[in-house]
């Protein structure tokens, strides 16, 4: 068996005399990568489930932004929920997850489809228990895309720039 990719939360490595690095985890890490997003992220829809105001809902619901700011909206909800540990967690998982779609995700698609998180929207607007269940749907929808070999000439900035971590006080 590979040795896991325990460096999930390391966006850059540094190593001693020999400069930094952006770890590459490999495809068998995505499911260990996608179950922890899908544990907050779900976990942070359930929570918030028909409990958002219409000006939380509105914010989510730009859709340009939501569109020019994926990861932005993937930590909205934390922040609106007020757990400040589960937006932590996400500052990990969200650029590891962004790795993992830039080495190995379908050339055809985004990173992150903008209707999906309409659906979301819509789920968190409706409560009861919607929101988690259209998250679960979103994140194994991301984690199917991924092919099995590492596609080539793709820019990793390019990729990365949709996950960058913004402050609380910086998300609507």
């Amino acid at each position: 068996m590979k040795k896991l990719w325990i460096k999930a939360f390391e966006v850059i490595e540094l190593r001693h005399n020999r400069g930094a690095r952006v770890p590459m985890p490999e495809l068998e890490d995505a499911a260990h990568v996608f179950e922890a997003q899908r544990v907050v992220e779900c976990e942070v829809a359930r929570r918030l489930d028909g409990r958002l105001t219409p000006a939380q809902l509105q914010s989510l619901g730009d859709l340009a932004e939501a569109i020019r700011l994926l990861g932005k909206f993937h930590h909205a909800p934390t922040w609106m929920h007020g757990n400040l540990v589960f937006g932590r967690l996400l500052n990990g998982l969200l650029p590891t997850t962004s790795l993992l779609m830039a080495r190995f995700k379908v050339e055809s698609s985004q990173v992150c489809v903008a209707y999906r998180h309409v659906d979301l929207i819509s789920a968190l607007a409706r409560g009861p228990a919607p929101a988690a269940t259209e998250m679960r749907k979103h994140l194994a929808a991301l984690e199917r895309s991924m092919v099995d070999t590492p596609v080539q000439g793709r820019s990793l900035p390019c990729e990365f720039s949709r996950y960058r971590l913004l402050p609380p006080q910086e998300i609507p």
